[in-house]
């Protein structure tokens, strides 16, 4: 089988970091997650992923939040089966293969090189389209349904400065109704310290977080429409997988709610 050249740079790069984590997370005994699709894709793809041995935060949070998500995803599956899942920078996500019941629809919407390179490895069909834009660009709201949807935004908004992030989420809250957003946030203390992050500052692109927030419940202030619903903190779950550093820090309330993934409703 032909391997594909990795062409990705930028914050593109970063979803190769997923993947492997993902797939690795998938052969180990008694994993988080089963993402087969992931291995499959890995086996495929022209780049050093030995580079990330070792981050085992990234590791945790990437198999931890993918979990929490899919518990979320099929959860409002349940409520509504042919529903409509946005997923915003998708990147190499699989989601969209692990949990299709055969009815839901399902949008990814990335950078049209990020589509270029997901198109080698998913194909769309009458359930599944792609979106070449960045989400930054409101013009693909034109493109999707905008009531009853749930819209994902997993590993993306740190990259964005926070007028960009307050900018994407007061747009959504005026374009779309009776919807759901599920969105991972992280405290500002991962985004001030990128240069120490165990697997992005292994990747070629020089890559910065951005963005980072005390409480998720901040963000509802943010529009009238928008409201909490509940999040649940990374480091909540799986604790005997921790190192016994990051186990005893998780006992500090702010280290606990480091990484968080959150639901919000649009009224």
């Amino acid at each position: 089988m032909k391997r594909e050249g990795n062409k990705l740079s930028g914050v593109p790069e970063t979803m190769l970091i997923p993947l492997w984590c993902k797939a690795r997370e998938t052969e180990m005994p008694k994993g988080i997650i089963e993402d087969r699709k992931s291995v499959e894709i890995i086996a495929q793809i022209d780049y050093d992923f030995s580079r990330f041995q070792g981050a085992e935060v990234s590791h945790f949070s990437v198999v931890t939040r993918t979990e929490i998500i899919d518990e979320m995803v099929r959860a409002y599956l349940k409520d509504q089966p042919e529903g409509t899942v946005i997923n915003l920078g998708s990147g190499l996500d699989t989601r969209c293969t692990r949990l299709d019941n055969g009815k839901m629809r399902w949008i990814d919407i990335d950078l049209p090189e990020g589509i270029e390179t997901r198109e080698k490895f998913f194909h769309e069909h009458e359930r599944l389209r792609f979106v070449r834009k960045s989400v930054l660009d409101y013009s693909w709201m034109k493109e999707t349904p905008r009531e009853g949807v749930l819209l994902i935004a997993e590993g993306l908004l740190m990259y964005f400065e926070e007028r960009e992030v307050k900018g994407l989420l007061r747009r959504l809250c005026d374009d779309f109704r009776s919807s759901e957003i599920v969105l991972e946030t992280l405290d500002p203390i991962v985004a001030r310290n990128t240069g120490r992050h165990d697997s992005i500052s292994k990747i070629d692109s020089k890559v910065e977080l951005k963005w980072g927030i005390k409480s998720a419940r901040e963000l509802a202030s943010w529009h009238p429409r928008l409201q909490f619903v509940d999040e649940v903190y990374l480091l909540d779950r799986h604790k005997d997988r921790l190192r016994p550093w990051l186990r005893l820090s998780a006992k500090i309330p702010r280290i606990r709610k480091i990484a968080r993934i959150s639901r919000y409703r649009i009224g």
